[in-house]
């Protein structure tokens, strides 16, 4: 059974992607906008209301979302 040449170029294509995009998610550069764990997108009406997100964890004894700490 013959593959097409097509077909192998793709896939190696497709594999090669494959690893770049790994290699970068393991070196923290996600290139992809799909949010990663460690991932702290949101909107903030105000600096208030961002100072208050960054709080509200401290007092439930987890640590701080604070880009500081």
């Amino acid at each position: 059974m013959l593959v097409p040449g097509w077909m192998i170029a793709a896939s190696l294509f497709l594999m090669v992607l494959v690893l770049v995009w790994a290699m970068l998610v393991a070196l923290r550069r996600n290139p992809f906008p799909i949010p990663d764990p460690g991932s702290k997108i949101f909107s903030a009406a105000s600096i208030e209301a961002k100072d208050a997100f960054y709080a509200a964890p401290i007092p439930r004894g987890r640590r701080s979302l604070s880009p500081s700490g």
